[in-house]
């Protein structure tokens, strides 16, 4: 408890905040449970939005590739650092929600200027168990790359949260080795299965510090990378052989 409730807990997570010194100054006269509350509150800055709403139209904006496109928006709330203390403040976020024309799938990207961010995705139900994930995976990266030209299309490997019934994606199940202490890498059946596929690699890898996080890179920003540099990213990231960052950008026609 001493070290969650050190200020040197407190200094990362106030980074670039306008009243960092003041809310130090609180934590450091404050109480205990001021002290454990303040550091709750300061965590919840680097947090992203909690979604609350989605909001999308009933017709579609688009057709395209065999998919309908929705641009709308989500609810959120963010908590925020002012000068009288924490706040929360509810935002929008623009998102496009793309279905399926067959309702075989669906997802919700939330895109910058570079990135894009799958919010939430899904193979309806009763067409699970029937080799789709790729072919969903195919969709994202073919809308993010070639569509909208992103460098990265980004994700954590949670089931959605009005699935509650626990199934096979969280198993716990082996991944690799440890590089520096040899210990067995364990992740969930679905990080594992997001990892396995064309491109991906741990979130990590972009900045992300979500231990659940997958970022899909776009290939045409990899060509430039030496061979040292892919083999490396499969050495971290293995994959069955037609998949592997070596074996794809050979195919492409890079040089390596």
């Amino acid at each position: 408890m001493e070290k969650f409730l050190s200020v040197t807990m407190l200094l990362p997570l106030l980074q670039n905040q306008e009243y960092a010194a003041q809310t130090i100054a609180k934590f450091l006269g404050g109480s205990e449970y001021q002290r454990r509350l303040i550091v709750e509150q300061a965590a919840e800055l680097n947090q992203k939005p909690l979604i609350k709403e989605f909001q999308f139209p009933t017709k579609a904006t688009k057709t395209k590739n065999k998919l309908r496109h929705y641009v709308g928006y989500a609810t959120a709330t963010e908590t925020i650092l002012e000068r009288t203390g924490f706040a929360k403040r509810e935002i929008k976020m623009e998102m496009s929600l793309i279905k399926d024309l067959n309702g075989k799938f669906e997802f919700i990207l939330q895109c910058d200027e570079d990135n894009g961010y799958i919010v939430t995705c899904k193979i309806t139900p009763k067409y699970r168990g029937q080799g789709l994930f790729p072919v969903m995976v195919e969709a994202i990266t073919k809308h993010g790359f070639n569509d909208l030209g992103l460098r990265s299309v980004s994700g954590s490997a949670r089931p959605p949260r009005d699935e509650t019934e626990r199934d096979w994606r969280y198993d716990r199940i082996s991944y690799r080795n440890n590089f520096e202490t040899g210990e067995i890498v364990k992740l969930t059946r679905l990080h594992k299965l997001w990892l396995s596929q064309k491109y991906a690699v741990h979130s990590k890898v972009i900045g992300s510090d979500d231990p659940e996080g997958f970022a899909i890179l776009n290939p045409k920003y990899l060509s430039e990378l030496p061979k040292e540099e892919l083999v490396n990213l499969d050495e971290y990231h293995p994959k069955s052989e037609e998949n592997t960052f070596v074996y794809l950008m050979k195919k492409k026609g890079a040089v390596l």
